[in-house]
């Protein structure tokens, strides 16, 4: 899978994958009390953006389509025009408004001084919502991108936290993404580097052709070790 996959899908609008409201687990299980930066990787043009910034919090979204970047703003006028900048060397635009920003680019060229404002006052404070990230990569791909989310928190401020959402079902039985995550990958890869707490599971069947598929959705908890 390689970056083509996703601009194609993009462009041609095959975007199945874009929820048009708030993640109940996101609104369910968010500690908003205090306001923090909050990392998004993979974001899109997800609802979830806007939710948590009219939460108070300051929000960084991190997206590879540029088109999913421009769209995000489009629709949602009340953020305002946000400034644009580009990064030549890495490639990466950077579009910015009050308390939210989005970096469009490869999200493995991002680097912790991408996670700051330009106009400061952002919270030292970092946390992490990663809906559609990690389910979204290979088995090939996941341990590269987790090692990479873990240098961008390790000069944070402790504590780091945030929420996770995976999914689990018979990956021999249907192709991602979205991929199958197990029990078992989540232990012996993200409890590296963070603690890991399960908030919420949810068994349902979807339609997979003329049978059913057994999919459990899972929001867990995380806090960087």
């Amino acid at each position: 899978m390689d970056h083509n996959f996703w601009q194609s899908r993009w462009q041609n609008n095959e975007i199945g994958f874009h929820q048009p409201k708030v993640n109940d687990y996101l609104f369910k299980h968010f500690e908003k009390a205090l306001p923090k930066r909050v990392l998004v990787p993979l974001c899109g043009k997800s609802k979830d953006l806007l939710w948590l910034w009219q939460q108070g919090q300051w929000v960084v979204g991190v997206e590879l389509t540029e088109k999913a970047c421009r769209d995000f703003w489009a629709e949602n006028p009340e953020l305002g025009t946000p400034s644009e900048k580009f990064d030549t060397e890495r490639g990466l635009r950077f579009f910015e408004t009050d308390r939210i920003k989005l970096v469009c680019g490869d999200f493995f060229t991002v680097n912790s001084a991408d996670l700051t404002f330009q106009n400061g006052g952002a919270p030292s404070a970092l946390s992490i919502y990663d809906r559609a990230a990690y389910i979204a990569l290979p088995l090939d791909l996941r341990q590269r991108y987790l090692d990479h989310l873990t240098s961008l928190v390790r000069t944070s401020p402790r504590p780091v936290s945030g929420l996770l959402i995976t999914i689990e079902y018979d990956q021999s039985l249907k192709n991602g993404p979205p991929f199958s995550i197990t029990q078992k990958e989540l232990a012996e890869r993200w409890d590296l580097h963070f603690n890991l707490t399960e908030l919420e599971s949810v068994k349902e069947m979807q339609k997979l052709g003329p049978s059913e598929l057994e999919v459990t959705e899972r929001a867990h908890r995380i806090e960087f070790k």
